[in-house]
């Protein structure tokens, strides 16, 4: 397994640091960021990956941070192949959903889309 998965709340910190001069110097800096990250992930460790995501998206209190967090989400439980919903995402749903809807509408879409992807009730 890819040394970044035990320490992702560490590695996406450090990518957090500097991020709008990052942003500036490339474009797609946190498309590159997700990539990393999901590049080389086999479906059964993307799908038990997905508590350390919500857990990093919880912690944040940007609104660019919680989206693109979301987004790694979402991309995750995509590797993950699967509709199953992780019994941690289940637990945490209510306020996952609140903390990124509260960023604004493209928040709520994104939590639309995972919604949907996984046939929950919006």
């Amino acid at each position: 397994m890819n040394d970044i998965y035990p320490r992702l709340k560490e590695v996406m910190n450090d990518k957090f640091t500097n991020w709008q001069e990052k942003l500036q110097d490339n474009e797609w800096y946190f498309h590159d960021c997700r990539k990393e990250i999901t590049c080389n992930l086999k479906p059964s460790a993307a799908y038990n990956l997905i508590p350390k995501v919500i857990d990093l998206i919880l912690e944040q209190n940007e609104v660019f941070i919680i989206t693109e967090c979301f987004q790694l989400l979402l991309e995750v439980y995509s590797v993950s192949n699967t509709t199953e919903i992780h019994p941690y995402l289940l637990k945490n749903m209510k306020s996952l959903s609140y903390h990124v809807e509260a960023t604004g509408e493209y928040g709520k879409s994104k939590v639309a889309e995972l919604k949907s992807w996984l046939r929950l009730e919006n």
